[in-house]
């Protein structure tokens, strides 16, 4: 019935499953229903016809907290995850805040996540770029510093290639997060600024939108106002990196 082209007969359908699964004893029996959905949908068996509606009435399942860790980590892993190098994930307006809840309400899943996004990145559509970054600035705030740490080059190694996208809606989205994670970034400044100051100057340089440059800008400040002997340090190993590479290339040429 997810299936049906009618819009109301899926909404109408949509709120019946979320009422249903208020009973703890039908919890379980439409949460896997579900998941066999985009299984199909992942192997070309079905059409994404329906998928929003499901993807609601599963963000509604995993704020419960009540699907257990391993049955939601094979979820995660072959349904949400597994969707990413679709083009629906590009498109679809629910799937973000279903990574969101996931990492919210199982924080165990953050790892996998961002190293699958790693994995991806290079992969998928920019609009599916722009769901990733979305879904990361929700795990800015929900991981420890400790689980922080362990993940530290993977987020910076997301953060690099988000500034060194050519769409300028995931650098200006992660733009914003950086800014609106600044307490984050302040905690960890000495490990994560000279991770990721390369790309973030570099779009500064190369960005033609003005709304995406002040972003970088008020970034670049920012880290100004953390250390100015941190930007500082981190500006002339730019510099000196550009201009030896820049002789490297005279030199093979001459």
């Amino acid at each position: 019935m997810t299936r049906t082209e009618d819009v109301e007969e899926r909404k109408g359908i949509s709120e019946l499953l979320t009422c249903i699964s208020d009973y703890p004893g039908c919890l379980n029996t439409i949460f896997f229903g579900l998941a066999n959905e985009f299984i199909s949908f992942i192997n070309n068996n079905r059409t994404h016809i329906g998928l929003e509606e499901i993807l609601k009435v599963v963000l509604v399942v995993i704020r419960k907290r009540s699907i257990a860790y391993e049955d939601m980590v094979v979820f995660h892993y072959q349904v949400i995850l597994g969707m990413i190098r679709t083009r629906f994930c590009g498109e679809s307006k629910e799937i973000s805040n279903v990574i969101k809840a996931i990492c919210r309400n199982y924080p165990e899943l953050i790892p996998l996540t961002i190293k699958h996004f790693k994995k991806v990145f290079g992969e998928v559509w920019s609009n599916t770029k722009v769901v990733i970054v979305h879904a990361m600035g929700e795990t800015f705030s929900v991981m420890g510093d400790e689980m922080y740490l362990c993940l530290e080059n993977e987020i910076c190694e997301l953060i690099g290639m988000s500034f060194d996208s050519n769409h300028h809606l995931v650098i200006e989205d992660m733009a914003e997060i950086l800014l609106l994670n600044y307490r984050s970034i302040l905690r960890h400044k000495e490990t994560f600024v000279p991770k990721v100051f390369e790309p973030i100057y570099r779009a500064s340089q190369k960005f033609w939108r003005i709304e995406g440059v002040n972003k970088i800008l008020r970034i670049l400040h920012a880290i100004l106002e953390m250390d100015c002997r941190l930007f500082e340090r981190c500006l002339k190993a730019y510099n000196v990196k550009r201009w030896r590479n820049r002789w490297k290339r005279e030199s093979s040429c001459s």
